[in-house]
């Protein structure tokens, strides 16, 4: 009796194993190019965010006789924060947030009539300082922890490097609130080894936005600028994109 068609065509055992481990070594080559690709859609759509953010803040220095707002603003009853200046400008609250960040709490406010949801991944490097520490002077801006004020919005015609600068830097912190003075300013320069010593926002590299407009992805390494990892503390002067002066 000749064997049903059915037998004929089915899978031996040996057959559809072959079958899987063909399409598993598929997967495990697809996979790292998917992971890859997606990382590198993150990237950019967490420049894109920064340089929204950038027009906004540029377009608030036009406005006010070409100073950048300050990372925080002591008002009554509380501090306000660098976002809160810019946030009439956006068309949505997603641009504050980098989308890798799960770290950063999300918070949901109305500001203005501006209601939206969002975390801040993003903050001000600055340093806390106190009067007559001459180092503060090189920094974008620094938290006077004596007086409990600010350094006033810094004109960005008066910087000498501006597209040298770092204006907004990517941290993701639980401390990191959206319209709230907590976590609006970065201490960049000693936060810089321990960053290079974990995964950095994208693969080997954070996100920073300059004062002339312009994101860029860059190392621990490059950001800590001609003094290096082993000068980025606050006493060795602190360099780099952190801080105003040109060729640092």
């Amino acid at each position: 009796m000749p064997p049903s068609s059915s037998r004929a065509s089915a899978f031996t055992l040996i057959e559809l194993l072959v079958v899987i481990s063909i399409v598993a070594i598929l997967a495990g080559m697809l996979l790292p190019a998917v992971s890859l690709v997606r990382d590198a859609a993150n990237g950019t759509r967490c420049a894109a965010s920064q340089r929204q953010l950038g027009i906004a803040l540029i377009a608030y220095s036009g406005d006010n006789e070409g100073l950048l707002p300050p990372a925080i603003a002591w008002t009554e009853p509380w501090p306000e924060s660098w976002d809160r200046f810019i946030i009439g400008q956006l068309a949505s609250a997603g641009v504050f947030g980098c989308p890798v960040d799960r770290v950063s709490p999300p918070q949901t406010r109305t500001v203005d009539g501006f209601t939206g949801t969002t975390r801040r991944s993003f903050s001000m490097p600055g340093v806390n300082a106190v009067a007559g520490d001459a180092w503060r002077e090189r920094m974008l801006t620094w938290w006077d922890t004596t007086g409990k004020t600010c350094t006033p919005g810094t004109a960005i015609a008066r910087l000498p490097d501006a597209s040298g600068t770092a204006l907004l830097m990517e941290r993701f912190s639980s401390s990191n609130f959206w319209l709230n003075n907590s976590g609006a300013m970065a201490y960049g320069p000693p936060d810089l080894p321990s960053r290079q010593a974990t995964p950095l926002g994208h693969r080997g590299g954070d996100n920073y936005l300059f004062c002339d407009g312009h994101s860029e992805k860059l190392s621990a390494q490059r950001a800590a600028g001609t003094g290096g990892m082993a000068n980025v503390t606050l006493a060795g002067g602190a360099r780099g994109v952190f801080t105003a002066v040109a060729g640092d």
